[in-house]
């Protein structure tokens, strides 16, 4: 990206012995604060526009209705221990109630979504949309597609951390993804082979990071309590499995289409629930997701939420941390999602979800691989920021004048400080800013193309400038760096935005940093004490040593999930069909005899030697008493003949018990039949039609005879903006480099 590539070329000119900068941090303020009154004008577009909201907005007070609406501000629950009492405005707000669909159907009109104004939906948020285009499927993957008639820019600067959504699709959407109710057998079978190969272990526990977790109506495993994912699935429990693109193909390309469109590395969890189930009770997420709903449906439950942008640490639901009740409002999104649609919920909104009407629910979310938030962001830039700070505060006192180690232990005594009280920051309510995500800068470290980034720095400085305006601070010098950014972008220019428009932290106490008591003596400024992220982030030359080190670091998480993709695309279908049987397959039974049994809402099923209980539904019992009567006329049945029997229609209910008769050796599985084989002829070659290609080898002339069309084993995107390098040099290096960093870090990873 143009970030790294004019980093790559300049070095920083703060360094040891170098001579003092001659515009301190606070004298720069006090020469733009005289600026500001000097160039004092009364008639500015910025105050007319100013001027005519305040009219809009006293004209509004008399014309609205005194009673309830879609703008109240999210109720003020109890907030989580850490937290101040002071009330604040969250920046997810109530919307206009939405009316429970048990079938929606795709209407012939089509809200459009906000091109223009920033977060348009802050007041009067639109949170489901029905769309009759003619979309084609997100196949080979594209976000794009997948959103549409949504943009990128609406998806990451409009609802990212803000607000969730709901778009209607048909239910044949995802048909080419591969991924609904029939192909589940298949990829947990895959999953068993793949999820133990060493790419995929924890340094720590050296078990698998892609593991399927069985859970119903609560947030802990039941792993121990059942033999495998078919009983678990038959006796209500939600399937989960974790970073499904490193094994499942269709995701992988799916995943890898994203991150070649977006320039932010994702990965897929599968959620699968069975009739009338419900997985997980009320909980946030600290990531922003996208649900895929390849099967079934689901009716969700959305809630405001008086603690915005969650870190990992302050997530609510789960056993081990507060009840959401603490953080969770008044209903936001009340919706049935289908086959086919598309739900957003950004983190830190509380959701649960059910299936419903007898219908089972079989989801994909995709999320980013680590969410960059300004909090990681500013320990980031600290952490690494350590040497380039050491010589700045030695510029401001002079070369020599103290020792180097009492330097560098001033140095950390403020850097250390900073920390502590940033995380401290980070832990109140009214701080969501410092807890909100940056997907620009994601794009950024990603290598993100030019009119990507472009329009992300755009879009910043715009929120910037309402931010200011709001607080009532002057917008001038923004204002005119945007403009330079519309002319043309240049890392100056970026890095002027991030230095005026970052989140604000708090000043570090002067008694917390002793050992630079003298040191702030003998300087002219003691601004280099009071807050390191503002010298980090507003000198240029600091920032420009400080990021390199900073996209290193956060580049392992992208370099990682690469590796994920390449090999979950290797994963091809035929490799492993031996492992699983066609649904439309005939399962045959054997001698041994069996028999079913309903006891205190259990079904149990039978043979001589062993049983195997789960929960009773109707359409379980009426598919076992089908199987019995095939059993009787023809001795075998067709797996999805008896899977229709029933309505709804669960593929992978029926797979499922197909699963326990054979564990109970009572039928055999059916196979999928030999791909044909296809006999090349060998043809004479002329030594004539043989060239010289170059310095490597030689080439053939085609033939002019007609060949079947091959179809191409998918390959990995490759998101190098260097055109020169092939794929395989470009991994051949720097993936060598990145092995050590990435087994230290993945852990780390999917801790997030």
């Amino acid at each position: 990206g143009i970030l790294q590539v004019e980093m790559a070329d300049k070095k920083t000119n703060v360094s040891a012995g170098k001579s003092k900068p001659s515009s301190p941090v606070n004298k720069i303020r006090q020469q733009q604060k005289q600026k500001n009154a000097s160039s004092f004008t009364l008639f500015t577009p910025t105050r007319i526009a100013a001027a005519f909201a305040v009219v809009v907005i006293i004209l509004s007070i008399f014309v609205s209705s005194p009673t309830k609406d879609s703008t109240t501000p999210t109720s003020q629950s109890a907030a989580p221990a850490n937290t101040p009492s002071t009330k604040h405005k969250s920046p997810i707000q109530a919307s206009t109630s939405v009316p429970k669909t048990t079938n929606p159907t795709p209407t012939s009109t089509i809200i459009p979504p906000p091109q223009d104004a920033p977060f348009p939906f802050k007041e009067h948020p639109k949170m489901k949309f029905e769309i009759d285009e003619d979309l084609s499927a997100p196949v080979p993957g594209a976000l794009s597609k997948i959103i549409a008639p949504f943009t990128l820019v609406n998806l990451f600067y409009q609802y990212y951390d803000k607000h969730p959504f709901h778009l209607v699709r048909d239910n044949d959407f995802y048909a080419g993804l591969n991924s609904n109710l029939s192909n589940v057998d298949m990829l947990l079978q895959i999953h068993q082979v793949k999820a133990g190969e060493e790419e995929l272990l924890s340094p720590e526990t050296g078990e698998t990071q892609a593991n399927c977790a069985f859970v119903k109506e609560g947030m802990e495993k039941l792993n121990d309590k059942y033999a495998n994912a078919y009983e678990a699935y038959l006796d209500g429990c939600t399937i989960v499995c974790n970073i499904v693109a490193a094994y499942w193909q269709p995701m992988a390309g799916l995943m890898s289409g994203i991150e070649y469109e977006s320039s932010l590395a994702h990965m897929a969890n599968m959620y699968l629930t069975p009739r009338n189930s419900q997985g997980f009770v009320e909980h946030t997420d600290n990531k922003n997701g996208l649900l895929l709903q390849t099967g079934g449906k689901k009716d969700w439950s959305l809630k405001e939420t008086n603690f915005p942008n969650p870190t990992r640490n302050q997530m609510v639901g789960r056993p081990w941390e507060l009840p959401s009740s603490t953080i969770a409002g008044e209903e936001a999104l009340n919706t049935v999602v289908t086959q086919g649609d598309i739900l957003f919920i950004p983190r830190g909104i509380p959701h649960s979800a059910r299936s419903v009407d007898d219908y089972p629910s079989l989801h994909f979310t995709v999320s980013p691989t680590k969410n960059l938030e300004w909090v990681d962001f500013y320990i980031l830039m600290l952490s690494e920021g350590i040497p380039f700070y050491a010589a700045y505060i030695e510029s401001l006192v002079g070369e020599g004048t103290f020792e180097q180690n009492d330097i560098f232990e001033c140095t950390q005594e403020i850097i250390h400080a900073s920390m502590s009280d940033i995380i401290e920051q980070s832990r109140h309510a009214s701080e969501y800013e410092i807890r909100a995500s940056m997907p620009w800068w994601y794009r950024a470290l990603a290598g993100a193309t030019v009119p990507a980034l472009h329009s992300a720095i755009d879009y910043t400085a715009g929120e910037c400038i309402d931010n200011k305006v709001k607080k009532g601070e002057s917008v001038e010098h923004v204002s005119e760096l945007r403009r330079q950014l519309q002319a043309e972008m240049t890392l100056d220019i970026v890095l002027d935005i991030l230095g005026e428009c970052h989140p604000s932290t708090n000043d570090v106490s002067s008694t917390s940093v002793p050992s630079c008591e003298k040191i702030s003596e003998q300087s002219d400024d003691d601004e280099f004490i009071i807050n390191p992220i503002n010298i980090l982030m507003e000198r240029k030359d600091l920032l420009k040593g400080v990021l390199p080190s900073v996209m290193s670091k956060h580049n392992v998480y992208f370099a990682y999930t690469q590796k994920l993709y390449n090999q979950g695309l290797q994963n091809e279908f035929q490799t492993f069909q031996n492992l699983s049987f066609p649904y439309n397959g005939v399962a045959t039974f054997t001698p041994a005899s069996w028999k079913f049994d309903i006891e205190g809402g259990k079904i149990i099923v039978s043979t001589d030697e062993k049983s195997i209980q789960f929960r009773h539904n109707n359409q379980i019992e009426q598919q076992l008493k089908l199987m019995q009567q095939f059993q009787q006329q023809q001795g075998s049945f067709n797996i999805a003949h008896v899977a229709t029997s029933v309505f709804p229609v669960d593929e992978f209910e029926t797979m499922c018990l197909v699963r326990i008769l054979h564990s109970l050796g009572v039928v055999t599985l059916p196979s999928f039949p030999e791909p044909p084989l296809v006999e090349e002829e060998e043809s004479p070659i002329d030594p004539n039609e043989i060239v010289t290609d170059g310095d490597s080898g030689v080439r053939e002339e085609q033939s002019n005879e007609e060949h079947e069309p091959v179809t191409p084993t998918p390959t990995p995107i490759n998101t190098n903006n260097d055109a020169d390098h092939s794929h395989e040099n470009h991994n051949s290096n720097s993936e060598k480099e990145a092995d050590e960093d990435i087994k230290k870090m993945q852990h780390a990873m999917f801790e997030e």
